[in-house]
């Protein structure tokens, strides 16, 4: 018999509120952890130009499936997440890194990125 999978998520204490911008919402903190995710990811697979998100679809680099996973290890609904961008932004800010293009942040309008 297979045992379950047990995740470990992270919670992001030195950056709640007041020292930084989270609130101590798990859909938060699941966003944020998503964020670092996908700015790894951009940054690994040079992601910056636009041209690298156009093309045909692949299974390299598939962010609807980050997002909703994530999601799934913080046990909250990917919908609620999307409410948290403005503060997740503003922590960013306060870390001096660069905030996720839009196209990042919508699942909706996510495509599969190919990676040649």
């Amino acid at each position: 018999m297979a045992k379950p999978t047990h995740y470990e998520i992270v919670y992001f204490e030195d950056y709640l509120i007041p020292k930084g911008f989270l609130t101590s919402d798990m859909e938060c903190h699941a966003l944020f952890y998503y964020y670092i995710c996908t700015a790894h990811t951009i940054e690994k697979f040079n992601l910056t130009k636009a041209s690298a998100y156009e093309g045909e679809e692949d299974n390299n680099v598939n962010l609807p499936a980050l997002f909703k996973s994530i999601a799934n290890m913080y046990k909250v609904e990917p919908e609620k997440m999307e409410n948290y961008w403005d503060l997740v932004d503003m922590q960013c800010f306060s870390l001096g890194e660069p905030v996720l293009w839009d196209k990042f942040k919508d699942p909706c309008k996510f495509k599969i990125l190919k990676l040649n």
